[in-house]
């Protein structure tokens, strides 16, 4: 069943353009905090999402600084919301990652594809969207590491093919340049960029230098 046509969300989109909109996403993100504690109703979170599908339904463009309140709003649904309503609000928010996102900050890209990649049933052509976001925003130049890493393994969720290989040969190279600053977690999470791509592997020179690392970094202590 189309995740789409199963969620009273759809309802709650469309209605007059409004450019900017960003105290309605302001006003969204400080209604998390309280949505996050202990003790919250599924009816709260669907309200929520109600709201938020329709905030950004109406929404005619989003300025920069607003991709950040916009990323907060996604990582709560993809954590707290049903995967059918997720999957609305992702729908909703298409448009403006289109539109804008290739401007936002390297963790705002990195976190928003990120949340986008675990929705299911997401439209095809938005891979090749974001790879192009990831490639032209010059996360890759200027971007922090563990940005890099989050978003590339996006795409790879997303089954972003890059056939002309503008991004995973670039990738690859810059994680065996920066193994010797990444922890154990970033490293695993470094390998998971490549696993399961249909085109690019990580390579044996990439696997056996962050083998080495491994075994070169020193053992956590153990919990008491």
């Amino acid at each position: 069943m189309d995740v789409y046509s199963a969620s009273p969300l759809l309802g709650m989109v469309g209605g007059p353009l409004v450019e900017g909109g960003g105290s309605s996403l302001y006003h969204l993100v400080q209604r998390i905090n309280a949505l996050s504690r202990p003790g919250v109703v599924a009816t709260d979170v669907t309200r929520f999402m109600q709201d938020a599908a329709k905030s950004l339904g109406t929404m005619q463009r989003l300025d920069r600084p607003f991709y950040a309140h916009l990323g907060s709003i996604l990582q709560f649904s993809s954590r707290f919301a049903q995967p059918e309503d997720s999957a609305v609000l992702v729908r909703c928010s298409l448009p403006h990652l289109k539109a804008g996102l290739v401007a936002a900050e390297d963790t705002v890209i990195a976190s928003i594809l990120n949340s986008v990649s675990k929705v299911p049933g997401i439209e095809p052509g938005f891979a090749s969207s974001a790879g192009e976001t990831v490639r032209a925003s010059g996360i890759l130049e200027t971007g922090r590491i563990a940005a890099v890493i989050t978003a590339m393994r996006a795409l790879t969720r997303l089954g972003y093919e890059d056939q002309e290989g503008q991004l995973y040969p670039r990738v690859r190279e810059l994680i065996l340049t920066r193994v010797d600053d990444l922890c154990p977690e970033d490293l695993c999470s470094a390998l998971h960029v490549f696993t399961g791509h249909k085109r690019h592997t990580a390579g044996d020179a990439l696997i056996e230098r962050i083998e080495k690392r491994l075994l070169d970094c020193p053992e956590r202590p153990k919990p008491r």
